[in-house]
């Protein structure tokens, strides 16, 4: 349980890091901040099939049981985040221009996954004295950027119809906001699977 615990923690900063690339890559339309992030989510599709090793042992110690489906969760996270540097890069390449209130709102998701990974990280890293308060301030987390996500996905719809936002970077928009969606669905599970709920 322990090595477990170690791995799980050490990914963590890896997918902070790659998402606070992804931002500056998002921001300032250069490639750099991408690569580090690539390389990040690497490094966690390492720790991934660690952890996969590991999860037949968790499922026959009861005390770690809930931990067993961890690993799958960090792969779908890497796995979003790798969609999410994809999206950016087309954008950087392609020179496809979002409108400032679309760059305002996808800072704001950023922003918000952010401070939800690190909760999380304290939901299922923490000692069992914090999870509980921990757990829920992830739930309420979740929500929130589900909220924010499903009003700027309006928002978006609005400035598609009105003429103000391209097709191409439509699509592009769209596949970050149902990134960050499920990369929040997937830290949920994963503190509520560490509180054993």
């Amino acid at each position: 349980m322990r090595e477990l615990m170690i791995i799980v923690k050490g990914v963590f900063p890896d997918m902070i890091e790659s998402l606070d690339c992804l931002r500056e890559g998002a921001r300032s339309g250069i490639f750099g901040p991408l690569e580090s992030a690539m390389a990040r989510c690497q490094n966690i599709r390492v720790s991934e099939k660690a952890l996969a090793g590991m999860a037949g042992y968790a499922r026959a110690v009861p005390a770690a049981a809930d931990f067993a489906s961890i690993p799958g969760h960090i792969g779908r996270i890497s796995g979003y985040l790798q969609v999410i540097a994809n999206a950016i890069a087309v954008k950087n390449r392609e020179n496809i221009l979002f409108s400032e209130k679309a760059m305002d709102e996808i800072d704001l998701l950023f922003a918000r996954l952010r401070e939800m990974m690190e909760m999380a990280m304290t939901a299922v890293c923490g000692v069992s004295g914090e999870v509980a308060g921990d757990i829920s301030g992830v739930e309420r987390a979740a929500d929130v950027l589900d909220a924010s996500a499903g009003e700027f996905l309006g928002f978006h719809e609005e400035r598609l119809l009105e003429g103000l936002c391209l097709p191409k970077a439509s699509s592009l928009y769209v596949e970050m906001v149902d990134g960050f969606k499920a990369i929040s669905w997937h830290l949920k599970e994963m503190a509520r699977k560490a509180a054993g709920v």
